[in-house]
C-alpha cells in the first residue's frame, strides 16, 4: 500500500469579532468542502491527503 502524507494548508480567517465571524465561518465551511472533494479523488494528489489549519486574523 502507498504511504499517504498529510499536506496541510493554512488559512488566516476572521474568526473573532461579530461582523467578521460569520464570514470566517463560511470560508471555513467552503475550504473544508473543497478539501473533502479533492481528497475523494485519490489520483488527483497521489500520495497526499489535504488537511487544514486555521488561524484567527484578529489574534495575529
Amino acid at each position: 500500500m502507498d504511504v499517504i502524507e498529510d499536506l496541510t494548508l493554512s488559512a488566516l480567517l476572521p474568526l473573532s469579532e461579530s461582523s467578521m465571524n460569520e464570514e470566517g465561518r463560511l470560508c471555513n465551511i467552503a475550504i473544508q468542502k473543497a478539501l473533502e472533494d479533492i481528497n475523494a479523488f485519490p489520483n488527483l494528489l497521489v500520495g497526499y491527503n489535504l488537511t487544514s489549519d486555521y488561524f484567527d486574523l484578529k489574534v495575529i
